[in-house]
């Protein structure tokens, strides 16, 4: 196992914090480059999304339903709960003639900031639309209708659409079902933990479907990758996360991060898939260490990592805005094979 890459954190001239960060890159059906422990299974958490979407497409749902691109974007969503967001949740139910009741989700305030105050100063309480799942559970709830399963208990381990979701995950990582740890994410579905191996395999068949692929599900993940670098701000919300990433470099790679620490990114035209897990869950170092490995494999150049804005930014800054501190992310000279990798 080689040595994790370090995020450091500075401040007043001294390290405050280091960040451990695991990272694997597949291409050509190998492993290209690893860093950290790339073979202990790791929760995909929200990363997992898009394969989560591949049974409301492969179902026939997305297409009885007439679910539009911006939709299933939704569906693949960690969302803010901007009215965007909403419409898109409520239009998907509507088609199907559900009711937000129906989601099994849970209610928190919306994620971004803006949003949960507009809320706030309505006098409105959060609702099972607000969490940034409600598209994943709108897809889902959808998905078992068509294959006329119970709705009641679309989150149970063994409904019929869980066994779906698990096979089709398992076909674009290369596991087998019975071998992903099972676990429940945050907002009650079932969640999967595998190595970041497999992960980054994954969503480079995610963005660039190999033979390993059925026809059928290659089309599935050409169409939900596709739909999610058209329509980024659906992804997230304006200007943060998977948002960001992906507006900087519209159709270039497809990028989905979870809770934890977690993020996949595919790159379309190359089988390039990236996976990557800071190790003690922070958020902060994610994008910085993404942002340079994109940097790295020739997917984003200077201009376009500086467009990411604040999600990307290597300084500190305080309440008042004052830079107190930056981040420097240390890569080891074995990342140039990425660069060999762009230009595969």
């Amino acid at each position: 196992m080689h040595a994790p890459i370090h995020v450091d954190v500075h401040r007043g001239g001294i390290l405050e914090s280091r960040h451990r960060c695991s990272v694997a890159a597949w291409q050509g059906g190998r492993m290209i480059f690893d860093r950290g422990d790339v073979r202990h299974p790791v929760f995909m958490r929200s990363s997992a999304k898009p394969f989560q979407a591949m049974a409301f497409v492969l179902s026939g749902a997305a297409d009885r339903f007439g679910a539009t691109e911006e939709e299933l974007a939704v569906v693949c969503a960690s969302h803010g709960a901007e009215e965007v967001h909403l419409r898109a949740v409520r239009s998907l139910l509507g088609k199907a003639g559900l009711d937000p009741s129906v989601l099994g989700c849970g209610a928190h305030p919306p994620a971004c900031t803006a949003a949960s105050l507009a809320l706030a100063r309505s006098g409105g309480k959060p609702e099972p639309l607000h969490n940034n799942c409600s598209g994943k559970h709108a897809g889902m709830v959808m998905a078992a209708l068509q294959m006329g399963a119970p709705l009641g208990t679309y989150l149970e381990m063994d409904h019929p659409l869980q066994v779906e979701t698990r096979r089709n995950l398992t076909i674009f990582s290369g596991m087998e079902p019975e071998v992903l740890v099972l676990g429940v994410d945050g907002c009650s579905a079932p969640n999967f933990a595998l190595p970041l191996e497999n992960q980054a395999a994954a969503f480079a068949r995610l963005a660039e479907p190999d033979a390993s692929i059925p026809p059928a599900h290659a089309a599935a993940a050409r169409r939900i990758a596709r739909a999610m670098m058209n329509h980024p701000r659906m992804i997230a919300w304006e200007g943060q996360g998977d948002a960001a990433l992906m507006g900087a470099a519209p159709g270039r790679f497809v990028s989905k991060l979870g809770a934890e620490g977690v993020q996949g990114i595919g790159v379309p035209g190359r089988g390039l898939g990236i996976a990557l897990k800071v190790e003690d869950g922070s958020a902060r170092p994610r994008i910085p260490l993404t942002l340079a490995l994109l940097l790295e494999a020739g997917v984003l150049g200077p201009e376009e990592i500086a467009s990411v804005g604040e999600p990307g930014e290597l300084v500190v800054r305080n309440v008042r805005g004052l830079v107190v501190g930056h981040i420097s992310v240390t890569l080891p000279k074995e990342t140039a094979v990425l660069r060999e990798a762009a230009r595969a």
